[in-house]
C-alpha cells in the first residue's frame, strides 16, 4: 500500500475496486456507472431514394426527422414518436440501418445514435410540421447531404442509405 491507503500495483487497485463493488449497494452501483444519451432519425427515401431532411429553427443545418430516446422508450419507439412530432405522420420501423456510436468529452459526452428505415402507414399523408422548432423539409441526393448537414451527420446518413439499398445494418465509429 501507499501512504494514502491505495494499492500499489494494478492487480491491487482491481481488487480494491471489486471489494468496494461487493459492499455497494444496487442503486449507488448504477449511479457510479457512465453515462451516455441515445438518439434516434429515420431515413425517409422519396421515390428517386433521395433522403427527407428538415431544417430546424434553431440551427444553421439539416438533419433528418428524430431525436433524443426518452426515459423508458427504445430508440425504435423515439423514431416513431419524433416522425409523428416533427412530421405529423405516422410511420412503422421496417429496419435498423446504422448505429453510430460517438465518444466526445464533457459535457456531450459518449452517445448511440440509430438510424431506421420507415414506412408510413398512411401513404397519402401529408406533413406538418411544428412551426416553432422546424421551418421546412426537402428530399436530398445522398451524395448531396455535405451540402446541407453536418460532416458526421452526412457520413452516418451515407451509410445508412447504403445499408437500405444492400440490405444490411452500419456500424460506425466503433473499432
Amino acid at each position: 500500500m501507499v501512504p494514502d491507503g491505495e494499492p500499489r500495483s494494478a492487480p491491487g487497485r482491481a481488487f480494491a475496486l471489486l471489494n468496494n463493488l461487493a459492499t455497494m449497494d444496487r442503486d449507488t452501483y448504477l449511479r457510479s456507472l457512465p453515462r451516455a444519451y441515445r438518439a434516434s432519425a429515420a431515413l425517409i427515401l422519396d421515390g428517386e431514394g433521395r433522403i427527407l431532411m428538415v431544417q430546424p429553427t434553431y440551427k444553421r443545418h439539416a438533419e433528418p426527422p428524430g431525436g433524443v430516446v426518452e426515459a423508458g422508450e427504445t430508440p425504435a419507439q423515439a423514431c416513431v414518436r419524433e416522425c409523428r412530432e416533427e412530421l405529423g405522420v405516422d410511420v412503422e420501423v421496417t429496419q435498423l440501418l446504422a448505429v453510430d456510436h460517438q465518444t466526445k468529452p464533457e459535457p456531450a459526452g459518449d452517445s448511440s445514435m440509430f438510424v431506421y428505415g420507415v414506412a408510413f402507414t398512411d401513404p397519402d399523408a401529408e406533413f406538418t410540421l411544428p412551426p416553432r422548432e422546424l421551418s421546412s423539409w426537402r428530399y436530398v441526393p445522398h451524395d448531396e447531404l455535405g451540402q446541407v448537414t453536418r460532416p458526421r451527420i452526412a457520413a452516418r446518413l451515407a451509410a445508412a442509405w447504403q445499408a437500405a439499398q444492400d440490405g444490411g445494418v452500419a456500424e460506425i465509429g466503433a473499432s
